[in-house]
């Protein structure tokens, strides 16, 4: 009370630092500690960042952008999208390894290019001649090898059907192969190389392309073109798929017109949009084949059920297709079959008279067939029941088999005991014993050519999904020129990026996630 008053806010700043020194030094070395353990974490946070985009393109060495596809496409089709910077048509696939000698397997990513010495790595990549990979010192380490012993490499066969579909096998098969060790790459460069940002340095070995592809037995393909130089939107500009770069084949059949279809099996919902644009002009009309795991006559009128296994049926939206007619016993055509209806051929209603229970126009059908998507990995059945509507004599359609696309290691067999289907197959129902091998004498003489037909809207509430509502589109012949003109214009319409081809910026990710 007897200090002399405060006047001004300088002498206040002095009482106040007079009678608070302590605290205010206390306060002082604190700001200090904090503010050192920021700048020293933004220190760290550039340093880090600096070896982080380090390391990104170090992976990526001169490449750029990359044309990435879900599955396999022509190599020409990189080669044509090539313009005046390099584009190089490459197979980068996840592979198994293995010491010759034995040992535990590795997993590792393979480059196989015949120009990774042009995709501007530092150091330059040793030459690897065919037959041969060089290896990268992790994944060598990890088998016990060195420059000069012999490896296995075990490369997965990927089904063009969806794995998540009854048709597809979701354990793909593996190809093998001898290849010498040519060298060993160092933990840098190339041998650091990988399409997706990582961190830590994994498996990795660089082959000859046709080393690859003599292993995959596709002919001249690739899944990758890596582009050193463009920007992704120059290449996205450059591609231009063809149908058969996205699974696709628009070709004459047998009996007559053209067919487009796709080695998945199923069109995707893409090849459908255009499809209406381009062929439904043309004639074109869609059909969506499934197989049924039995068609049953149920027992009626003291008469006991009879039962035909494993068959395909026909969705259609009309009874004439220019691959032939839908025609009655007497050669006049059959009206389609309504939403509720199904139409059986003559084989069919012969067999089941001969089981003891025939069948005549208004009698019940059972299809039992599998749901179109795995759940959880188990394929799943459901029941139709439809009204019989008119009974097709062996001609036309009947007789068509190519309204069922081919499918590797099904519509290929010659014997249906030969069979070996991703799906739960019962032998036991299947009739391949004389005398009675009904089932395999008319795989022999027809293969998959349905024996049954419904309308096609039918078929979709059955046995579409999201992998796609359609099988086939069929239209009338035309010359060579004029289809190959129409194959343009549908490939012109594609979206590729919804069918599994994109073009990646791989530059500008990698940089992104460092």
């Amino acid at each position: 009370m007897s200090a002399a008053p405060i006047r001004s806010p300088a002498a206040l700043a002095v009482r106040l630092a007079a009678t608070w020194w302590r605290q205010l030094l206390a306060l002082a070395a604190a700001c200090a500690v904090v503010a050192a353990t920021i700048a020293g974490a933004v220190g760290v946070g550039d340093a880090l960042q600096t070896g982080l985009r380090r390391l990104a393109l170090e992976r990526l060495g001169g490449v750029t952008a990359a044309v990435v596809g879900d599955r396999f496409f022509r190599a020409d089709l990189v080669r044509s999208a090539e313009g005046d910077a390099p584009l190089h048509p490459a197979l980068v696939l996840e592979v198994t390894f293995e010491a010759a000698a034995g040992g535990v397997p590795a997993r590792a990513t393979i480059l196989a290019c015949d120009a990774a010495a042009d995709l501007g790595f530092s150091p330059a990549p040793p030459p690897v001649a065919g037959g041969e990979v060089a290896l990268n010192a992790p994944l060598a380490e990890a088998l016990g090898v060195r420059a000069g012993d012999t490896v296995v490499v075990r490369v997965p066969m990927p089904s063009a059907i969806p794995a998540d579909s009854p048709m597809g096998r979701r354990t793909p098969e593996s190809a093998g192969r001898r290849l010498r060790v040519a060298a060993i790459l160092p933990e840098r460069g190339i041998g650091r190389f990988s399409l997706r940002p990582a961190q830590v340095t994994t498996g990795v070995a660089v082959a000859r392309l046709g080393t690859l592809q003599d292993i995959l037995r596709r002919g001249d393909v690739a899944n990758a073109g890596l582009a050193v130089g463009p920007d992704a939107a120059t290449l996205k500009a450059r591609l231009r798929p063809a149908l058969a770069d996205v699974g696709l084949a628009l070709e004459p059949v047998p009996e007559g017109g053209l067919r487009l279809s796709s080695a998945a099996l199923v069109l995707p919902a893409e090849v459908d949009r255009v499809a209406e644009e381009v062929l439904r002009p043309e004639g074109g009309v869609p059909t969506l084949v499934f197989l049924a795991n039995a068609l049953t006559a149920p027992p009626d009128a003291g008469r006991p059920a009879a039962r035909i296994p494993y068959s395909t049926v026909l969705g259609i939206a009309d009874a004439m297709l220019p691959v032939g007619a839908l025609e009655d016993a007497d050669g006049r055509p059959l009206a389609p079959p309504p939403d509720d209806g199904i139409v059986i051929d003559r084989w069919m209603a012969d067999d089941l008279a001969a089981q003891g229970r025939p069948v005549a126009v208004g009698d019940p059908l059972e299809v039992r067939l599998f749901l179109p998507e795995t759940l959880h990995g188990r394929v799943e059945e459901r029941v139709e029941r439809l009204r019989v509507t008119g009974i097709a004599r062996m001609e036309g359609m009947a007789l068509a088999r190519s309204v069922v696309p081919e499918v590797e290691g099904f519509t290929d067999e010659k014997s249906i005991a030969d069979w070996d289907p991703p799906f739960p197959f019962d032998r036991q129902a299947v009739r391949t014993v004389p005398p009675h091998d009904e089932d395999d004498r008319y795989w022999k003489a027809h293969g998959a050519t349905p024996k049954a037909f419904v309308s096609l809207r039918c078929a979709r509430r059955l046995a579409a999904g999201r992998f796609g509502a359609t099988t086939a589109w069929f239209l009338p012949g035309m010359d060579p020129a004029a289809r190959d003109g129409l194959a343009a214009r549908l490939a012109a319409g594609l979206v590729p990026e919804r069918l599994g081809i994109r073009v990646d910026d791989l530059r500008a990710n990698a940089l992104e996630a460092a």
